[in-house]
């Protein structure tokens, strides 16, 4: 399977997958059919967050497949399948907020939008991409929708100097809106904001050490390839290493599942 390792790190049924050009989004094969993880599934919420979206999934799969391709014990990726399409040396650096607007009737338009506040994830917060519709039901009053979760807002405003006063998002405390003048009752508009994602691989390893036996019990056994993920995990000094043990771990145990075993 192309992609093999990552996709099972992934674990979402292929044929569901966003478009190619999604954030960090890389090859899954359609017949690819999730797999329950049971007790392993603590194990990947500590690496992939907890009820995380498909944006900051992909970018911690990026950072992971980094650190697999950083040692040796890649070859335990490539055993598995040795086709990826992925770019494990793309430089991954400090990834900029982003702010969209998209009309939805005839008059709408981007400039109508005025974005405010700098969109950073917060810790232990895994959904990246937030999705609204802003539309005018009154003169005064725009209703606000947040797709997922659903939540929905209707507020007031004032409009003065050109500019309405500061207009809350629902379900995202660090950004906010003004309307660029008047807005006719009716206009409506789609805004998209994705968050910056904090923290690295490094992380991962703390939230991992916290489960302790609890993740060492599903993961590892005395039995190869388990127990040189095993001692990866434990005893080496270097925390890449450490890394690479568990998610080859969660990877094969996954395959392992997959396989009925």
């Amino acid at each position: 399977m192309i992609n093999h390792v990552r996709t099972l790190l992934l674990n979402k049924n292929g044929a569901e997958r966003p478009a190619a050009d999604f954030f960090y989004e890389e090859y899954v094969q359609d017949d690819y059919h999730s797999v329950e993880l049971g007790r392993l599934t603590a194990v990947r919420e500590a690496l992939l967050g907890s009820n995380a979206d498909d944006a900051y999934i992909n970018y911690r799969l990026h950072q992971i497949m980094k650190v697999l391709h950083s040692t040796e014990y890649v070859s335990y990726v490539t055993a598995l399948d040795a086709r990826f399409t992925y770019d494990h040396e793309r430089a991954i650096t400090e990834v900029e907020p982003t702010y969209a607007v998209h009309g939805m009737t005839e008059t709408a338009a981007e400039g109508d939008i005025l974005f405010l506040g700098r969109a950073e994830a917060a810790e232990k917060e895994y959904r990246l991409l937030h999705v609204w519709t802003a539309e005018i039901v009154a003169a005064d009053t725009v209703r606000l929708i947040h797709k997922n979760p659903a939540e929905t807002s209707e507020q007031t405003y004032v409009v003065s100097s050109g500019v309405s006063e500061i207009i809350d998002l629902p379900s995202t405390t660090d950004v906010s809106f003004r309307f660029n003048g008047s807005q006719a009752v009716g206009k409506k508009w789609l805004l998209s904001v994705r968050k910056r994602p904090i923290g690295g691989p490094e992380d991962m390893v703390a939230s991992l050490a916290v489960l302790g036996e609890e993740a060492d019990s599903v993961l590892y056994s005395t039995v190869e390839p388990y127990d040189t993920f095993r001692r990866l995990w434990l005893q080496h000094p270097y925390w890449n290493y450490r890394l690479s043990g568990a998610v080859l771990a969660l990877a094969y145990r996954t395959e392992a599942l997959r396989n009925g075993e």
